[in-house]
């Protein structure tokens, strides 16, 4: 679980499907001081731009899981692997494995706020309904 502690903390997704926007930006949508940034490119460049700015980042596999897999590692590097997942709604063969032998988490959605929230786990959340 991962805790985030600043002002105000970014959320990154990559190559985010509308059911995964829709889904954060409704978990994301009280007064939490959550920034959210969107990245459909995986060149160098954009990933280590993104990751830079990220407290927490998700890649969207259900629709480019090759592209997420090629985010995933140029990710790995840049950021501590409780704070990157993959995200997919849809099955791909060869991606869950890929994405679990280098310790990151998976996540198949579409998933509820109460997922979410244990995916973040926001201090400033914790004791609130």
């Amino acid at each position: 679980m991962v805790s985030m502690n600043t002002q105000l903390d970014e959320i990154v997704l990559f190559y985010a499907e509308e059911s995964l926007l829709i889904q954060v930006s409704e978990w994301i949508c009280t007064p939490m001081m959550l920034s959210l940034s969107l990245v459909s490119s995986c060149s160098s460049f954009s990933v280590v731009e993104a990751m830079n700015k990220a407290e927490y980042a998700i890649i969207d596999a259900t629709v480019h899981p090759k592209q997420a897999m090629d985010v995933l590692q140029l990710a790995l590097p840049l950021i501590e692997r409780d704070r990157l997942a993959v995200y997919t709604e849809l099955t791909h063969e060869g991606l869950e494995l890929f994405v679990r032998a280098r310790g990151v988490k998976f996540l198949i959605g579409p998933m509820s706020n109460t997922e979410w929230e244990g995916v973040f786990l926001l201090p400033n959340r914790q004791n609130t309904g």
